[in-house]
Parts: structure tokens; C-alpha cells; sequence
């Protein structure tokens, strides 16, 4: 029984002779939208009812939604019978685009919120979505993408599918479309399809080149040599006898197959495993399921769901088990294909297995391949929340499964599983009185448990607060991305107050009253307060540090004071230039790249300025001194036909002397002249058509000690008295 609606409207019902439809069929496949195709007749009572792109179609089966989209195209034949071709509400999702933008760093429920709340802004509420369950994610669930105009969808299948892989599953529930995105097969079916039972017609995409009938499985290199010069491996001879391992072999082998296809050989090496019980499961696994992984069925298989409520309808996702015996067959496949047809369900067609394999599940189907990557990086901190509202969304949304209750001897329970098939089971929740876990590889390890020896074994933890005696590991890691993007390792004394924090903006070091007194950063080091104390500092460069006022360095060759004074025994040489803002005593300094002193320069000798000449080498120019400091200005200019020059005097020169100025003027030739003073510049009077130069001399603003009387000690540590004019 099917029933088609058109927004509130029942347009069709396979019950109601007035409401017939030709040929309804919908098509569904993973990650795709899927499509629902019927026909009207010309008299049907809604013929003219539905709208292109408006409006929403939805189709159920029995009670079960199992489409809903909008019309996307129209025909009418020469007999007035209009078809119509509706695309499934996944397509939504092509009808928005995504802006230029550079996102980092965001989990994979968190990208997908962030996409679809961009897709929900722009278009009607029939048409929005919420973020359901997310499983599918990378080993740090850190994704960092680019958006540039691409559709929602386009930008989903990139960023997502494609990087991470997994199924994208829409949901309908209580009026509210749900868009999840899983890792895996979110149910196991409970109908088994036997090849030759409940199959009207099948293709089976397998190279019979490539099949094994027996399979001679090898574990680890032994240190024993039965043979000199050749080295053992582990193999099953001593394994226990059974209906696929003749005793004392090294084998295991399908019957039936062997009789299909005849004795075909296979080894396969699994060099980590040590025990001959798991080598002799995994030699039965491999024969059974894992040489089948790339198998793609395509069938036309009756649906016994709908005859009978003891078995679950087919649907995209679930994980169905097939059994072929001529081949050796017994495993389980994704449905990725679904072709209902609701008037003739003898019609219906399924596709099980996907022919490429992007899905987390694929990527790790054979255990003996899945290699765990280091967890780099954590979920950032408003993750935890979201890792709650997944978790949350996963264990509510479970579908399926099976209790299975093991008992000792006198029938007393003593273990209880969870798994997604009877017989035969992939997923295991397993409890008994050693602990607690899950595997996703039918009970051959189990990566997540609790054991009874306080131990947790996991790929995740995501926590707000975690309380431990220590942490052990190879790295730890504050800052970057994930819950560490603000993180801070903090280091503490007995009364609680900080010695030491680390975090994305440096480190800081705290004194004995809990407050900061050393910061070291990118820009450098900088220090309040305390003395460093060394045998030796050595440094080729020193960038960006400062020295406070309260601090002191000291080594046997070097002190730096509390008021900012440099005092070494010997020479000092600062390759990268100097900024010092005290005093300095040294028996020499050179500074290569520039000194700036921001308190005063007392030398003993001269000062020179160096300047090297081809004829002469290197030549020491000797400063002019006076007892004031003074700065002066040079230049040269010529009189007019009337005997005057008028001569500006530059603003920055003035701005940096006080008082009067001084002007000295030399003419160039025969000529007399003479200068009139004024405050920004001057004037200067006599012969026409004189060349002459000028030399202007002012005192230092904010300087007005002469004759500064310096009173040195023995130590070179002295201080400067000044004396008066």
C-alpha cells in the first residue's frame, strides 16, 4: 500500500481507484538525491494541481516516508497523460551558493552546521534542514576548506564526502527534516537474501581471477629455521579441526567454492598477529568476507518486508547479508541502491556493495590495512558541546540490533552483547565482569573498552574537565587548533598561587606574590623586577628584549643595574646595534648596526666619527665640543641686485634649539655685509651679487648645564655632578 501526497493533498492512493497513477517508481542511491517518476491520466482529479519547483511531494509506503522532494519537470504524451519527475529534497541543497570564505579549523558536524545555516537563511522553512547525526570524521576532526561560489551541495560532497567520505541520510521525523552524515551503515537488515532463493535475476560484478577458493593465512616471522637459511612463519597446522580446516593443514577452504571454481590457492600474511586461534579467524574471515569487498550486486530481489512484519522493508544504508555458497560466499553488503517500484514490487531492483569505496568504513574494511594516525589535535572548546549533541544524536538515533545474553553452565548470565546481526555480527557492544567495549570488527579487537583494571582505551576522550595524577604521552600540546586553540598549561606551588603559565601568547614566569615579572614571546623577552644571574650569557643575536628599570643582570663579565647602567670588565661588542638608557662602563664598545644611549655619553678621549677612504683607509674625524651642547647648521646662499638675501632657517632646526641663535658669514670675494636676526630666519644686507656662506649654532633645547663635572672611581662606577654656569 502506497500513498502519494502533494503538500496536504492526497493525490494518489493505492487503494482508491480514483487516485491511480501509471507506473510510480522511486530511485534511490547514496548521496544522491534520488528521484520519484509517475504518470497522471488525463481525468485524474488533481491533473492540474502540482507546480514546478513549489510545493512538496512526499510518498509513503505502508507508514513509512520514503520520499520527499519537489517537481522539476512536466510532459504531457500525445494521450494527454502527464508525467511528471521530482527530485528528492537532497537537491535542495543546489539551490544555494556558497560566498567567497576561508574556514579553519571546524569539525565536521560544525562545517556542516555552518553550511547549512547558510543554505536555511536563504530559502523558505519547507525547505531547510537541521543537522542530525554526524559520525563521520578525519583522525583530528579538524577541517580547514575554501568556499568560492560553489553550490551547498557542491561544496558538502567536496569538503566532506569526498576528503573524509562517509553517507549523507536524510531523515524525516515529527515534521522536521534531518540531515545526517554517518561513517557506516546506520542499520543491519534483518532479511537475508540467499542467492537463488529470494532473487529473481542477478549480476554479479566479480573477476573470478581474483577469487580464492583456499587460503593459506600467515602470521608473524618466528625465530626458528626448519629449514636453514629460510625463515618460519606462524601458520594454523596446530589449529583445532573443523569443516574449513582439515587438521594438521595450513589451510582454509570452501567446499562449495572448490566445487564451482576448483582449488585456487591464496596466501595472505598478517605479520603483527602471534596466536594461531586469530590467524585461523582471520584466514576464515578473509576467505568468506574480505576478498569479497569490491563486490558489487545488482539484483532484482523481492522486498519479503512487505509480506511480512517479522522482517524490515529494505532500505538505503542498511548492511544485508548474502549468502552464496558456490562461491564461498558470507558476508554483508551496503544497500547503495534502491529502485522501488510501488505498482509492481516484483519490478524492484537493489544494488548492493559501492563500486568506490569513499566511506570510512571502506577505508578500513580490512583490519589487517587500517593504520590509526596520531591524534594531533583536539575539538576546540565549544566541541564539547557539540560532541555531547552528537553523542546524544547517535545513541537516540539507533535503529536495530540485537541483544545477545551468554550464560555458564548452570545458566547463570555472565556476558551481554549488543551487535548488529544474529549471526555472524560486525559491531559488538560486549560487558561482562572484566569491562566494557566495542568492535567494529566482529569481536577481534576491541578499541574502545573499559577494563576492570582502571585501564580506558580510546581513539577520542572529549571532556570539559579532566582530573588526573599524570599524563603520559610522547607530546602535549596547548594552542594550535582543536580544545588547545586557547588553551594554557599553568604551573602552580602549594598555596595555589602560579609559578609559570604557558599559552598562545608566550610564557610567563611569576614572583613569590603571584604576579607576573618575566613575559618571553614572539617579540622577545621582557623583564620587571629580579636579577638574571649566569656563569656566561652567550647569544649570537639578542632581538626584542628589555630590560626594566627594577631588573639586574650579572655575570662575571657583565652587570646591568637596577637604574639601567652597563658595566663590563673587558670589551663588548653588539654586532646588531645597542639601545641602552643608562650609563655605560666598558673597557671598549662597538656596536655594529647603531648605538642609541638615552641618557648621557661620557667619554674619556676624544670622540671621532670613522669614515673609510680609498687613498687613506679608515680616518677619525674629531667632534667639535663646547661647553654647552650645541647644534648647528651650514649653508651657503647669494644677494640680489639689491644687496639682500633672506635665508629661512628649517623648522626642524628650531624646534629642537632654544634661545638666541648664532650666524656667522663668510662672503666669497671683495664685499661687505652684515645680518639682521629674526625668529625664523634672517636677513643678510650689502654688496649685490655676493656668494657667501653661513654657519648657524644654537643651544640644545631642555640643556643649559656648562662645564657637567664627572667624578669617576676606581671601579669606572661614578656619577656625573653638574656644575653651574
Amino acid at each position: 500500500m502506497y500513498r502519494v501526497f502533494y503538500n496536504n493533498t492526497l493525490i494518489a492512493d493505492s487503494r482508491i481507484e480514483d487516485l491511480a497513477i501509471i507506473n510510480p517508481v522511486v530511485s534511490l542511491k547514496v548521496n544522491c538525491a534520488g528521484t520519484f517518476t509517475f504518470t497522471m491520466p488525463s481525468n485524474h482529479p488533481y491533473y492540474d494541481l502540482i507546480q514546478k519547483k513549489i510545493g512538496l511531494i512526499k510518498v509513503f509506503r505502508d507508514e513509512e516516508q520514503i520520499f520527499e522532494g519537489d517537481c522539476v519537470r512536466t510532459t504531457v504524451d500525445f494521450f494527454k497523460q502527464k508525467k511528471f519527475e521530482c527530485e528528492g529534497d537532497l537537491a535542495f541543497l543546489n539551490d544555494t551558493f556558497l560566498r567567497p570564505g576561508r574556514i579553519e579549523d571546524l569539525t565536521s558536524r560544525q562545517l556542516l552546521e555552518r553550511y547549512i545555516a547558510s543554505h536555511n537563511a536563504l530559502v523558505s522553512e519547507e525547505k531547510r534542514f537541521t543537522v542530525g547525526q554526524v559520525a563521520a570524521h578525519d583522525s583530528n576532526d579538524s577541517i580547514s576548506c575554501y568556499t568560492n561560489y560553489n553550490s551547498t551541495m557542491t561544496e558538502i560532497k567536496e569538503d566532506l564526502i569526498d576528503d573524509i567520505g562517509g553517507f549523507l541520510r536524510v531523515r524525516h521525523e515529527n515534521n522536521i527534516r534531518y540531515l545526517d552524515y554517518l561513517a557506516s551503515s546506520p542499520r543491519t537488515n534483518s532479511q537475508i537474501i540467499r542467492l537463488g532463493e529470494n532473487l529473481i535475476d542477478l549480476s554479479v560484478g566479480l573477476d573470478t581471477e581474483e577469487l580464492a577458493t583456499v587460503i593459506i593465512p600467515l602470521g608473524e616471522t618466528l625465530d626458528t629455521q626448519s629449514i636453514p637459511g629460510l625463515d618460519e612463519r606462524l601458520t594454523i597446522k596446530t589449529a583445532a579441526a573443523d569443516s574449513m580446516h582439515p587438521a594438521g593443514t595450513d589451510y582454509v577452504y570452501s567446499q562449495a567454492a572448490v566445487s564451482s571454481f576448483g582449488w585456487i590457492e591464496k596466501v595472505v600474511e598478517w605479520n603483527d598477529v602471534t596466536e594461531v586461534s586469530n590467524l585461523l579467524s582471520k584466514g576464515k574471515k578473509y576467505l568468506q568476507e574480505t576478498q569479497f569487498e569490491n563486490l558489487v550486486i545488482k539484483a532484482k530481489a523481492i522486498d519479503l518486508g512487505i509480506t511480512s512484519e517479522e522482517l524490515q522493508k529494505f532500505r538505503l544504508l542498511d548492511m544485508i547479508r548474502i549468502i552464496s555458497e558456490p562461491h564461498g560466499l558470507d558476508r554483508y553488503f551496503m544497500l547503495s541502491e534502491l529502485n522501488i517500484n510501488l505498482n509492481n514490487p516484483e519490478q524492484d531492483t537493489v544494488t548492493l556493495g559501492i563500486e568506490e569505496f569513499n566511506s570510512l568504513t571502506a577505508k578500513s574494511a580490512s583490519a589487517n590495512e587500517k593504520i590509526l594516525k596520531d591524534i594531533e589535535q583536539l575539538p576546540t572548546s565549544n566541541q564539547v558541546k557539540s560532541a555531547i549533541d552528537n553523542a546524544t544524536a547517535l545513541i537516540t538515533g539507533a535503529e536495530g540490533g540485537y541483544v545477545v545474553i551468554e550464560r555458564n553452565a548452570q545458566g547463570q548470565p555472565i556476558e551481554i552483547k549488543i551487535q548488529d546481526a544474529l549471526n555472524n555480527p560486525t559491531k559488538i557492544w560486549r560487558w561482562n565482569q572484566n569491562g566494557f567495549g566495542y568492535s567494529n570488527d566482529g569481536g577481534q579487537t576491541y578499541g574502545l573498552a573499559m577494563t576492570m583494571d582502571g585501564s580506558i582505551v580510546a581513539n577520542y576522550i572529549t571532556s570539559g574537565t579532566m582530573t588526573a595524577d599524570r599524563i603520559r604521552g610522547g607530546e602535549l600540546i596547548a594552542g594550535g587548533s582543536g580544545l588547545g586553540a586557547n588553551g594554557q598549561i599553568t604551573i602552580k606551588d602549594s598555596s595555589n598561587r602560579n609559578i609559570i603559565t604557558i599559552n598562545t601568547y608566550g610564557m610567563t614566569l611569576y614572583d613569590e606574590n603571584g604576579q607576573g615579572k618575566a613575559w618571553l614571546d614572539h617579540s622577545g623577552l621582557i623583564i620587571s623586577g629580579g636579577t638574571i644571574r649566569a656563569s656566561d650569557i652567550y647569544a649570537a643575536n639578542v632581538y626584542g628584549a628589555y630590560i626594566s628599570s627594577e631588573c639586574i643582570i650579572e655575570t662575571p663579565t657583565l652587570r646591568i643595574d637596577a637604574q639601567g647602567s652597563l658595566y663590563g670588565h673587558g670589551d663588548l661588542t653588539m654586532d646588531g646595534g645597542a639601545n641602552i638608557s643608562g650609563r655605560v662602563h666598558v673597557g671598549a664598545l662597538e656596536a655594529h648596526g647603531g648605538a642609541t644611549f638615552w641618557d648621557d655619553l661620557v667619554v674619556h678621549g676624544s670622540k671621532s666619527r670613522i669614515v673609510k677612504t680609498e687613498e687613506y683607509g679608515w680616518l677619525a674625524f674629531e667632534a667639535y665640543e663646547t661647553p654647552l651642547p650645541h647644534f648647528g647648521d651650514i649653508g651657503e646662499s647669494i644677494t640680489n641686485d639689491k644687496g639682500e638675501c633672506k635665508v629661512d632657517i628649517d623648522p626642524k632646526f628650531l624646534s629642537a634649539v632654544k634661545g638666541k641663535y648664532h650666524v656667522f658669514i663668510q662672503p666669497y670675494g671683495d664685499a661687505q655685509l652684515s645680518v639682521s636676526r629674526y625668529e625664523k630666519y634672517f636677513v643678510v644686507k650689502g654688496t649685490a651679487n655676493t656668494e657667501f656662506s653661513y654657519e648657524i649654532k644654537a643651544v640644545q633645547k631642555d640643556n643649559d648645564i656648562r662645564f657637567k663635572e664627572v667624578k669617576i672611581t676606581e671601579e669606572t662606577e661614578g656619577d656625573v655632578e653638574y656644575g653651574q654656569d
